[in-house]
């Protein structure tokens, strides 16, 4: 029985983060992420879904899986960035949404509550963007950032920074901007993701 088919209640949105040997972030990436899913622990779950690291990662999410603040996956053995986030999509989230990160993802304060306010009015959504700014790492990597990151950045992807809804994902097709081309910037039905992923197998 995969996590999907337990009878576990599902929460509104799931983050998952797949991991490769990414200790030297962890620990600020879950700083900024974990309190604000705590506070909206009914509606957000936090999955780390760790591909066989060799390094303290494994270390450094067990200790907050301990504490029931993520769920921890560790696969063995390595399966690949790609297939790693294709089973975090079809066997560990559980949420009506699936926001895949990667283990440099610094989450800005407050944004989390905003994202669920959002996704929450708008539920026949298909697929939310995500707008984002990005920082030179390891260059500019934050030495804290407990309950959200808001240090320099060095751009912000698209300079359309107004919440809206399209009808159509194509809407967002822009040559001047990233928004079509950033895995982590769209949060996106799960069972979508799932019977997607299943065709392609």
């Amino acid at each position: 029985m995969t996590e999907l088919e337990s009878g576990a209640s599902r929460p509104l949105l799931s983050i998952c983060l797949p991991v490769y040997n990414g200790a030297e972030y962890l620990p600020n990436v879950l700083a900024a992420l974990l309190p604000q899913a705590d506070d909206l622990r009914d509606k957000v779950e936090v999955i780390v879904a760790d591909d066989a690291s060799q390094d303290a990662s494994e270390q450094i999410c067990r200790t907050q899986a301990a504490t029931g603040r993520l769920r921890y996956i560790r696969n063995s053995p390595n399966l690949g960035m790609g297939p790693n986030i294709a089973r975090c999509i079809t066997h560990h989230a559980r949420g009506r949404y699936v926001w895949i990160w990667s283990q440099h993802c610094l989450l800005r304060t407050g944004k989390l509550r905003e994202i669920i306010k959002q996704l929450s009015q708008y539920s026949d959504t298909t697929v939310a963007y995500v707008n984002f700014r990005c920082a030179i790492y390891p260059d500019r990597w934050p030495v804290e950032c407990g309950g959200g990151f808001d240090g320099d950045y060095d751009y912000i992807s698209n300079a359309d920074t107004e919440d809206r809804v399209i009808s159509r994902w194509n809407a967002l097709l822009d040559p001047q901007s990233c928004l079509c081309t950033q895995t982590y910037a769209h949060i996106v039905d799960r069972q979508r993701s799932a019977d997607f992923l299943s065709r392609q197998t």
